[in-house]
């Protein structure tokens, strides 16, 4: 029977092809190059930090939100059972501060409050006695922006909402976002608004986000706004009660392990030998150098592309020359932006009024600044030396590649107490009550990731050993699908095509349902379909996509892109992409979720 697999990455998209391949009766073996599971969302201990037979304080790899709009993941997670019952959805919990609020953005004269988005949330704000406050923060946004580029910003948004998958593909697909929002015809202040969404869908220095990915973001935020959650979310928006470790691996690893996965930690795959066109083994490597051989009849790449790309050898590209393009995966480490938590704060007091997810602090880099523990139900003084009780993480932007000012040092080249002194100077003055939130005596302890080394200068800036998709323009192309053309060798993670097309944990879990969907196709036997969501959209959103499309066809523009409208004349038409070829090879494996 050819039912044994070898998963080569532990992190989402791994986790997720396992889970899938194991409830269809295949044997499968999971190979994690790190000693935890987790991938870009694992945890890891500060070595040092422990005293008195307390474990040491531990980092992340930045904080990790759930959108109510993902049309897969919440299928997975209530599929993990927790030792006490329920499932992991049952670990979520709201991102909003004590007064059920999230600071959206900050300037240092201005900041802006959001409700949670929900229709009952929103119902409340607006006859709550905070609703002053909410809409003060927004008039004085609409002011500082401007009359004309408030109306320009909001006619874009309103396009891209209302974009139909002709124009996203053939389109929007091809287009950077700073592009499609002009920001070039905008005022400084409404350009820095329009240049925040980089942050949140590419990491790349040189390219601009890519247009389709963030309309189909901002989309599915609406739908969740209204309701449209995918299968089993229930908020807008929400994250772990705990670290990621605690609330979401340890049960899957466990969960898992009682099914029949084996898990091989601190076992990297170096190489990957080719007979008769099919894979005949792997080897993997454990710390000490020790190599050893992996017998399987099918293997699964969960790697990021540029560990994938070391494995393709010429033996590799003979059988399967669109392997050679995994190098053209776009992605971007530490130079370009300092993600996964470029400080991790320890804080000797709690910050309950502050929400889990702060943006702003645009000079003189941007500032996403995340006070996790903040909704968490994890005593922290039960680990290091007691002390600590709040635990921040911060990513940063350099301001050089988001808004072309230059003469501004880069973090890469900047060292720790340089970033730990520009951080604090940026979070005292941006957010709310910031001088004393992290007032030196409130500071318990900063530390740099533990996945990335430097010394932050020129001759050794810090690099991260993880590396972020960075959907730019037509990055849709560099991708590719699950399976290759060797027929045993299947791909997952940001190698993959997904319908969110960024670097997210839901993308990372259908592209793992993908993985596994394919194996269960190419195996022939009689195994039950994998179930791959897609996005739902509201009938009225529904219509308006269809009239888009009648009038993308007919040459005209989106009728809420009125100003600087980019036309359909102006697409690249040598680079055009049709949504039904999008997972036509797994097509007839594929269960969607949502029964359509």
């Amino acid at each position: 029977m050819t039912r044994r697999v070898a998963i080569f990455g532990g992190g989402v998209a791994g986790m997720t092809a396992a889970h899938e391949l194991i409830e269809r009766g295949f044997d499968v073996d999971v190979y994690e190059q790190h000693p935890q599971l987790g991938g870009k969302c694992r945890n890891y201990p500060l070595p040092g930090t422990g005293t008195d037979g307390r474990p040491d304080l531990f980092g992340t790899c930045g904080g990790h939100f759930f959108f109510g709009a993902y049309p897969n993941l919440g299928q997975t997670l209530g599929r993990i059972p927790l030792e006490g019952g329920g499932t992991v959805l049952d670990n979520l919990t709201t991102l909003t501060n004590q007064h059920g609020y999230i600071s959206l953005m900050a300037f240092p004269e201005l900041t802006l409050y959001l409700p949670e988005l929900s229709p009952s949330a929103l119902f409340a704000a607006i006859r709550g006695k905070n609703f002053l406050k909410i809409a003060r923060g927004w008039l004085m946004l609409l002011r500082k922006l401007g009359i004309r580029d408030s109306i320009i910003l909001e006619s874009k948004v309103l396009a891209l909402v209302t974009t139909g998958e002709k124009r996203r593909w053939q389109q929007l697909e091809h287009t950077g976002l700073s592009q499609f929002l002009r920001t070039d015809k905008l005022g400084s202040t409404a350009a820095q608004v329009g240049h925040l969404p980089k942050l949140l869908f590419s990491f790349s220095e040189t390219e601009d986000a890519n247009t389709r990915v963030a309309a189909t973001w901002l989309t599915q935020s609406i739908c969740a706004a209204l309701g449209e959650y995918g299968p089993g979310f229930t908020k807008a928006v929400a994250m772990l009660a705990g670290p990621e470790a605690q609330m979401w691996f340890d049960p899957w690893e466990l969960h898992l392990t009682s099914l029949g996965v084996r898990f091989h930690k601190e076992r990297a795959v170096t190489h990957l030998a080719v007979a008769d066109g099919r894979i005949d083994s792997a080897t993997v490597v454990d710390p000490e150098g020790n190599s050893v051989e992996v017998d399987a009849d099918w293997f699964v790449l969960a790697l990021p592309p540029s560990k994938a790309n070391e494995l393709v050898s010429s033996e590799l590209l003979h059988v399967a020359p669109e392997l050679g393009q995994l190098s053209e995966v776009p992605s971007a480490r530490m130079g370009d932006w300092l993600d996964g938590g470029g400080l991790l704060l320890f804080l000797k007091h709690r910050v309950s009024e502050l929400g889990a997810l702060n943006i702003g602090g645009l000079k003189p880099w941007a500032l996403i600044c995340e006070p996790l523990s903040s909704r968490w139900r994890v005593d922290l003084t039960k680990y290091g030396d007691g002390t600590a009780v709040e635990y921040v993480t911060l990513q940063m932007a350099h301001l050089e590649s988001l808004l072309g000012e230059s003469g501004i040092k880069p973090i890469s080249h900047s060292s720790k107490e340089e970033i730990t002194n520009v951080a604090l100077a940026m979070l005292r003055i941006n957010i709310p009550g910031g001088e004393r939130i992290f007032a030196d005596s409130a500071i318990h302890s900063v530390h740099i990731p533990g996945f990335i080394a430097g010394e932050g200068t020129p001759e050794n800036p810090w690099r991260s050993d993880e590396e972020m998709f960075s959907p730019g323009p037509s990055c849709w192309q560099k991708q590719r699908q699950a399976v290759t053309s060797i027929p045993n060798l299947m791909l997952a993670g940001t190698l993959v095509r997904t319908t969110l097309g960024s670097e997210n944990m839901d993308s990372a879990n259908e592209s793992g349902k993908h993985a596994a969907a394919a194996i269960g196709q190419a195996s022939g036997l009689p195994v039950p379909p994998v179930p791959i969501g897609t996005p739902r959209y509201p009938a009225l959103l529904r219509r308006l996509h269809a009239l888009d499309d009648r009038r993308f066809q007919a040459g005209k523009r989106n009728i809420f892109d009125v100003f600087f409208p980019l036309r359909p004349a102006e697409m690249l038409s040598t680079k055009r992409i049709h949504a039904s070829k999008l997972f036509e090879p797994a097509d007839h494996s594929v269960e969607r979720a949502d029964g359509r």
